[in-house]
Order: structure tokens, then sequence, then C-alpha cells
């Protein structure tokens, strides 16, 4: 498996543009990032950012020199910041279920 983008601290394994209007529409993009150790860290982090988020345009996660001059340093700060604050995730006061992300691979 070949990664998008891998340091010693994460790896980015996916991409995922998402459209508006049947397809048309560039809304934003969803990074899909394991971070290292695995074993540690256990499943993916998914970072979201909506089209115009830091300034970030379609190209800058389908041109692999953009990606990684522009979205890599804002994801090695998130997953820093991350790491320092103590973050609980819990069901609203309207949501019944309790639901986890798993990273598996499309087939």
């Amino acid at each position: 498996m070949s990664n998008v983008y891998t340091t010693t601290n994460y790896a980015v394994l996916s991409i995922m543009d998402t459209y508006l209007d049947g397809g048309n529409t560039y809304s934003g993009s969803t990074v899909y990032v394991q971070q290292k150790p695995e074993d540690a860290h256990g499943n993916l982090t998914t970072l979201s950012y909506a089209n115009g988020t830091n300034n970030f345009e379609q190209l800058d996660f389908n041109v692999q020199a953009r990606f990684e001059a522009n979205v890599v340093p804002v994801i090695t700060t998130q997953l820093s910041e991350m790491k320092t604050v103590n973050i609980v995730i819990s069901n609203s006061n309207i949501s019944v279920q309790s639901y986890r992300s798993d990273g598996k691979q499309n087939a």
C-alpha cells in the first residue's frame, strides 16, 4: 500500500474530495491520517477541510507538491496540538447511539 505522504510521526493514507450538486461543485476534502506508532494511536484520525479553509483550494489536495507545501504543515500543527489537549468524545444530549470511525479501505 502506498501512502499519500509519510513522516516519522504520521502517514496520510488517503484524501477524499467531496462534491455537491451531483459531483459538479467541489466542497472540500477529508484527509485520513494514521499517527505513529500505530499501536499507540489506534484508529485513523480524520481531518476535514471545507473549500477555502486555510485558503486551501482543490488543487492543494490533488497535486502532490501543493499538498506537501500547503496542507502538510497544517496537518502537522493540528496533530501536535491534539497531543497537548486531553480530548474527550461523547454523545450529544440528543444522540442515543455512540459510533467510532474505522479506517477500513474500500475494496
